[in-house]
């Protein structure tokens, strides 16, 4: 090293190491060295562990029972449509003429009829790829860091005299907390000897929802005994387990007033709060209600996307496995777009109602419910798909005696399925926000508005679109009796419901609501009971 023009030799007595104190001087000259993989910190260290969550490892258990569903669909197609190719062209007759087996080399060739089966599962496994919820994981992800911003601006958990609010420094494990009797992924350190406020509470509500409490102290036993009875943790006749920890790390921890090993601890963390008091908010909360959140998303997802799929599913049977879409290209592109995606992240962020009993035993996403939701699509599904069929069948249009065609009928079916999906989320949403009636809503205009732009391009473009809903759809007095058939969209009792959950002045939830009312109204016969007595 060079220092007024006299160069100065450097050996490992001249190093400091990261984190080395340095003393008894004003100020030193020095220079940060580097040596990549080399150092005695990189060969230490090892890589963050991926954490994951109970919910998300089972959501992969449902994907693959979904490519199951596509590959198993896709199979039975193919072999059917083989069996009908090797049969379409005998003795000069045609059966499925409008298929062209007499002009056709691969796909359609009844002289190679297994080929052409080959060629249909390749087709229908991307026709039927809808079945895959590709967006959800994206989906996820953006509900998560949402949740995760509110967790830190709540103003219940920020400690205004040190200035901190909670610090939720990952997101993978938001709805982990809403599970919090079976929780491990948790630990609470309190470094000084003073209780602070609010603990005794805090600890009793935790004890209620069942969570299992361990007191880490290095202090002798007679003061441990005192804090868990001082902090309501420990009662008469319990008794005590003590177990001695002499690993470095807690005994930095336990040094009175080093705030680096604290500092430390926090950059480990997934959550920091700044006081005990504020865990049975974290947890029993915001836990819970992630943890609904993103269930109640994902289950959603499942649906809509189950819905969409056997749509197309059931109009491959109808058309003889011919790989015919239904729907317009890029009605099949925008669907998990703009029609059903926001208000689904919305549901993830703001819906709030379920208590915290409902949470502990883990019943909102279990396979019953999950499979509930799935069974649920595919029955919408059917009615949507054979009440169009049906509806529609030989009959003219409209008054001008135009019969129903692809383009007609793929337009009613999406139609259908719009209205259908958005009103299954308004009717899965307890607490109704303004954004989540504009994305809800908003949804349902907007595929309106796309039909009438995009239908107005031109049909080089739009293909089967093209005007469909201003010259076809839009006149048809019959197009609106279905859609009002099967939407029911100003069905007296839903929009009551809807009125109710958007109206409400509280933040509980729309059963908390109701049991509260019962709550009052029994206080009140008791009263009135006590009165006449």
């Amino acid at each position: 090293m060079e220092f007024e023009e006299q160069q100065y030799p450097l050996s490992p007595q001249q190093l400091l190491l990261r984190d080395s104190k340095l003393r008894n001087t004003d100020y030193v000259y020095g220079a940060v060295i580097f040596t990549g993989q080399d150092t005695k910190v990189r060969q230490n260290s090892t890589d963050p562990l991926s954490k994951r969550s109970r919910i998300e490892r089972k959501m992969d258990r449902i994907i693959y029972l979904l490519f199951f569903i596509l590959f198993l669909l896709a199979f039975i197609g193919s072999i059917i449509f083989g069996v009908e190719t090797k049969d379409d062209l005998k003795n000069g007759t045609m059966k499925r003429w409008y298929l062209r087996p007499d002009d056709s080399t691969d796909f359609f060739n009844p002289k190679d009829a297994p080929l052409a089966a080959i060629y249909h599962f390749l087709t229908a496994i991307m026709l039927f790829s809808y079945f895959i919820p590709i967006s959800l994981y994206v989906s996820i992800e953006i509900i998560k860091a949402l949740q995760s911003m509110f967790i830190n601006r709540d103003i219940r958990m920020y400690y205004e005299e040190a200035d901190k609010p909670a610090d939720a420094r990952t997101s993978n494990l938001n709805e982990e907390l809403g599970q919090s009797k079976d929780l491990i992924l948790l630990g609470a350190t309190a470094v000084e000897d003073k209780l602070q406020n609010g603990v005794p509470d805090c600890i009793d509500k935790l004890a209620q929802a069942g969570i299992k409490i361990w007191v880490l102290t290095g202090d002798k036993m007679e003061t441990e005994i005192n804090i868990g009875f001082a902090c309501s943790l420990l009662r008469q006749g319990m008794k005590q387990i003590i177990i001695g920890l002499d690993a470095p790390e807690i005994q930095a921890l336990e040094k009175a007033g080093d705030k680096s090993s604290i500092s430390k601890a926090v950059m480990s963390s997934d959550i920091a709060i700044a006081q005990f008091q504020y865990l049975d908010r974290l947890l029993l909360v915001h836990g819970h209600w992630c943890y609904r959140r993103i269930i109640t998303m994902i289950c959603y997802f499942l649906y809509k996307n189950i819905v969409f799929g056997f749509s197309l599913f059931f109009y491959e049977i109808y058309a003889s496995f011919s790989g015919q879409p239904v729907y317009n290209d890029w009605f099949l592109s925008l669907y998990n777009v703009f029609f059903t995606s926001l208000q689904a992240i919305a549901l993830g962020v703001f819906d709030q109602d379920v208590s915290a009993r409902f949470c502990l035993k883990n019943v909102l996403f279990s396979w019953f419910r999950i499979l509930s939701w799935m069974f649920s699509g595919f029955l919408s599904a059917v009615i949507i798909f054979f009440f169009c069929i049906k509806a529609l069948e030989h009959q003219a249009f409209n008054s001008d005696g135009k019969v129903v065609g692809l383009e007609i009928l793929g337009g009613t079916m999406y139609t259908c399925i719009v209205w259908v999906v958005n009103l299954q989320m308004a009717i899965s949403i307890s607490y109704f926000t303004l954004i989540q009636h504009a994305f809800i809503w908003g949804s349902i205009g907007i595929w309106y508005l796309f039909l009438v732009v995009y239908g107005a391009i031109s049909p080089s473009f739009s293909t089967t679109a093209y005007k469909v809903f201003m010259e076809a759809l839009a006149p048809a007095p019959s197009y609106w009796l279905w859609i009002r058939h099967e939407g029911q969209s100003d069905d007296v009792e839903y929009c009551k419901m809807v009125r109710q959950r958007s109206l409400r002045p509280t933040t509980v939830g729309h059963s908390a609501r109701l049991v509260a009312k019962r709550a009052v109204r029994k206080m009140h016969e008791q009263d009135m009971s006590d009165h006449r007595g």
